[in-house]
């Protein structure tokens, strides 16, 4: 009788196969078209590094203004809506993951950085884990000083690990 309970127990807590997906939802806001999107390049494979990043959403400086994307990444989904900083800010703009992760992306001469590599580490106790991922954009006017005026956003994606 106990060596069946134990092999249900072992059973119940092994780790279920899952498949690695990525996986976007939402939409991107920005005052002009196209709305800005998230992307992948490979899967959260177990013990593999994939590639998020964006498209459409701009990333640079000019005299007069900063256009600073940051890398967003969370354990939630949500759907919270962007605080309105000025009047340029585009209406329906959400937040659509939890904010444990912000990663502001580096300055590379002529432009900020678009892309984010992740490592998934080789565990089978992370199968089935989703990170939930989307990208914002602080907008600064600078006349003479930056001043934050508005957020963007690309759709959010929720990021399976697994094989």
């Amino acid at each position: 009788m106990k060596m069946r309970t134990l092999l249900v127990l072992a059973c119940l807590s092994a780790p279920v196969a899952a498949q690695a997906s990525f996986t976007a939802y939402g939409t991107g806001c920005n005052p002009s078209n196209p709305p800005p999107l998230i992307r992948n390049s490979g899967l959260p494979v177990l013990g593999t590094t994939f590639t998020v990043s964006f498209a459409a959403l701009p990333s640079g400086r000019t005299p007069v203004s900063e256009d600073w994307p940051l890398f967003l990444m969370g354990l939630q989904q949500t759907q919270v809506p962007v605080p309105v900083l000025s009047s340029l800010q585009p209406p329906n703009c959400f937040l659509y993951t939890s904010t444990e992760f912000v990663v502001p992306m580096p300055w590379l001469g002529s432009s900020f950085d678009n892309q984010v590599a992740i490592a998934v580490p080789n565990n089978a106790a992370l199968m089935g884990f989703t990170l939930y991922m989307q990208w914002a954009e602080l907008y600064s006017s600078c006349r003479p000083t930056c001043v934050p005026s508005m957020i963007r956003v690309t759709n959010g994606a929720a990021a399976v690990l697994g094989l």
